[in-house]
């Protein structure tokens, strides 16, 4: 069935383009062709990766002007969610669906709700407002990194007080020498002074602040669970 919208999808595009006399250049359709073979959400790093299978590469700006182009024809919704992470899905006519989101491993799991739809409406009629569209976003844990979360979790979520050891540190070299400059680095061990509006840490007898975004990229392990681990093993 999402095979046969996506299909539908892409007809109504190009009859669109048609109608108003734009054509796409070869490496837009190489673009739309990916956007149309997936029913997952698509950042434009992941064109890009499917691209690199395909042996081939397109500048990041054409890839993302022309995934922009998609929204713009009401074929792809643009959808930026807390972490600055942008993503691009099929946009259905008559279809609304909401999200919950992995802070720790980023997977974006759709939902519907008929129950929290309605309750939205009552609300609204309530306070005699009238909706045109709306967004939920739920953040929390997928089930996989839930069951990894017994032993490890993400900074973000250790409570105030809480003495831990950093494990890794998830993003790329650019968030981990900046993190390094305040001294975290794996192995090092710190507190949690405060877990909500800046995060304060104490590492090293210094107070050091980070961001929420941050924070949920660290991986940390409480200490007494850390040392359990090592005498055992």
């Amino acid at each position: 069935m999402k095979n046969k919208k996506i299909g539908q999808l892409k007809r109504q595009f190009l009859r669109m383009l048609a109608n108003t006399g734009v054509s796409l250049i070869d490496e837009q359709k190489e673009i739309l062709d990916i956007f149309c073979t997936t029913d997952q959400h698509l950042t434009v790093e992941d064109v890009e990766r499917e691209l690199r299978k395909r042996k081939k590469e397109l500048p990041h700006q054409l890839i993302k002007s022309t995934l922009d182009m998609f929204c713009q024809y009401g074929i792809a919704d643009k959808r930026t969610f807390k972490d600055g992470q942008v993503f691009y899905e099929h946009k259905h006519l008559q279809e609304h669906h909401d999200h919950m989101i992995c802070v720790n491993c980023g997977r974006l799991i759709e939902f519907v709700d008929p129950k929290i739809e309605n309750l939205q409406m009552e609300a609204a009629a309530k306070n005699k407002f009238h909706p045109l569209w709306h967004t939920l976003e739920i953040y929390g844990l997928c089930q996989s990194c839930f069951e990894k979360a017994k032993q490890t979790i993400p900074l973000a979520f250790a409570p105030i007080g809480e003495r831990v050891r950093l494990l890794s540190i998830v993003g790329g070299y650019g968030i981990r020498r900046r993190l390094a400059e305040l001294g975290l680095v794996p192995g090092i061990e710190f507190e949690v002074i405060n877990n909500s509006g800046p995060f304060i840490i104490a590492v090293k007898g210094s107070r050091v602040a980070i961001g929420l975004g941050i924070a949920r990229k660290v991986i940390v392990m409480p200490v007494e669970q850390s040392t359990q681990k090592t005498n055992s093993s």
